[in-house]
């Protein structure tokens, strides 16, 4: 390892002969992150994990009194179907929220480009959070109303398609 004589802080290899510094990540929090030190920028994000994964939970629980085989779901980067797994279930995704401020426009999308990625004719439903309760059959569901009456109508009307 090369290190900088002025700084004695370890250079980035490749970077060397350009005179950058490598500075060391904090679990994932960016060196430039001025505001924040490291210490209060990871508590940031496990706090705001743990109450994405509190949704979450709350989620499964409502959908398990109907399917006692639904779970939270993994992460899957860009390639992401929804928050709660629903063995067997290709109609709908749920994509759960938990925040103070609502934001309606992105968490549709946001549940619309998961809900294409697990076969391009799913529903994308959004869960949100609601304040005041964890009671989890009063927290908030939000969808276009056309994807809300095609999936109306498909529940009511089993296609042939849907059962591949």
């Amino acid at each position: 390892m090369i290190f900088d004589e002025a700084t004695s802080l370890p250079r980035t290899p490749g970077l060397s002969g350009l005179g950058v510094n490598a500075r060391p990540l904090v679990a994932g929090v960016a060196p430039w992150s001025r505001d924040l030190s490291a210490s209060q920028a990871v508590a940031k994000v496990s706090k705001q994990r743990a109450k994405g994964t509190d949704g979450e939970n709350l989620a499964v629980e409502a959908v398990r009194f109907f399917r006692k085989d639904a779970k939270r779901n993994p992460s899957a980067g860009t390639k992401d179907v929804g928050d709660v797994y629903i063995p067997n279930e290709h109609r709908f995704i749920l994509e759960v929220k938990n925040w103070v401020t609502p934001k309606l426009p992105e968490w549709v999308r946001e549940a619309q480009v998961e809900a294409a990625n697990l076969n391009g004719y799913a529903v994308g439903v959004v869960v949100a959070k609601r304040k005041g309760t964890r009671d989890p059959n009063k927290q908030w569901v939000h969808m276009e109303l056309g994807d809300f009456l095609r999936l109306v109508y498909e529940l009511s009307e089993p296609v042939d398609w849907m059962r591949q």
